[in-house]
């Protein structure tokens, strides 16, 4: 019995993972302009767009050893993000498909609370009360 409810509030809190970045996607899909499989894609390089907003946050203050005049690699990624952001402002939100994020999104967090629960009453039953080793 202990080993199904183990395997079960894993289960359920990968569920609720699943669940709840499905309706992040939802819900900021209006801010990608691409395709599906093109936003895997735009994920995969998301280190390396943080990492150059950071160094090109990093030039803006006087004083600024990092100030180049040639077109580098952080450049050519902040003006990329730049270019993304004017393509995304052409996609109109469809509020039902954003409400629907928001909706899944709240049941995720519910499925991981419930998840939770379990996990708390493996270790108030099996741990306290009836005092079972390991």
């Amino acid at each position: 019995m202990r080993v199904i409810l183990g395997v079960a509030v894993q289960a359920l809190s990968l569920f609720g993972i699943a669940i709840s970045a499905l309706g992040t996607y939802l819900m900021t899909r209006t801010y990608y302009p691409h395709t599906p499989e093109a936003y895997w894609k735009h994920l995969k390089c998301a280190p390396c767009y943080a990492m150059a907003l950071l160094k090109g946050e990093r030039r803006d203050f006087p004083g600024s050893s990092d100030a180049i005049d040639k077109p580098d690699e952080v450049t050519r990624i902040l003006e990329e993000l730049r270019h993304l952001a004017r393509l995304a402002e052409l996609n109109k939100e469809k509020r039902p498909v954003s409400l629907v994020g928001v909706d899944l999104l709240f049941v995720g967090f519910l499925v991981q609370a419930f998840a939770l629960l379990l996990a708390l009453s493996d270790v108030v039953v099996f741990g306290l009360i009836l005092k079972t080793p390991g």
